[in-house]
């Protein structure tokens, strides 16, 4: 209490001192969105809260201080009520400015939600659209695969069929080549090079069918 005053007046300036701090948090709560630039803006909103409860629980003390210290004089009287009735509307108002808070920060978080949502759902959709051209990168390369092991099989049916006859026309031929030595040393020159002819052959196939499938896997 400030030294040479009385009670009444001591409560009283404090008084004064707890209305201007109470405006002063209001204001810092109605510029909401400045509090929200803040690096951790809800701890900052909850130590306003603190600061208006403390000033509103002594506010509450000193008012009923003082209306022990009014007695009889008509104006302490006026002023205890004023008091009382701005402790009312102070109350008042930092209910409502809390519940006005409360209802912005619930719906800036339902429209995060929301725009998280939408996020989720077009990244999903691009993996989907990923998932989709890999099928079909899948499929074709088996489409492929499956043509050239056709084509691999048709040319070994092909040389199957080509050894068959050969040998039909060399079993027929032999009897003869069995008769004439120049006619048998001919043949087996002929069968040496079919056979080197076949492998030949069947090297540059197996080649191709290795090199078309290295190319569809990689």
């Amino acid at each position: 209490m400030a030294t040479g005053s009385s009670p009444w007046e001591a409560k009283h300036l404090r008084v004064r001192q707890l209305e201007l701090e109470l405006e002063a948090n209001f204001e810092k709560l109605r510029n909401f969105n400045q509090l929200k630039r803040s690096d951790d803006p809800l701890r900052d909103i909850h130590s306003v809260y603190a600061e208006i409860q403390n000033c509103l629980d002594e506010f509450s003390v000193l008012t009923s201080e003082m209306v022990g210290l009014a007695g009889e004089a008509r104006s302490r009287v006026t002023v205890v009520n004023q008091l009382a009735q701005k402790e009312t509307a102070y109350h008042r108002q930092f209910a409502r400015i809390k519940q006005s808070i409360k209802a912005q920060m619930e719906k800036e978080d339902l429209l995060d939600n929301v725009k998280k949502t939408i996020n989720d759902h077009h990244s999903g959709s691009r993996n989907e659209d990923l998932y989709l051209k890999e099928s079909d990168h899948i499929r074709t390369s088996d489409r492929l695969t499956d043509d050239i092991l056709g084509m691999a099989a048709g040319a070994r049916n092909a040389l199957q069929d080509q050894a068959s006859r050969i040998d039909n026309v060399f079993s027929k031929l032999s009897t003869t080549m069995n008769k004439f030595p120049v006619i048998n040393q001919l043949s087996k020159n002929i069968d040496l090079r079919k056979k080197r002819s076949a492998i030949i052959l069947g090297s540059v196939i197996a080649t191709c069918v290795v090199f078309s499938l290295w190319y569809i896997m990689y």
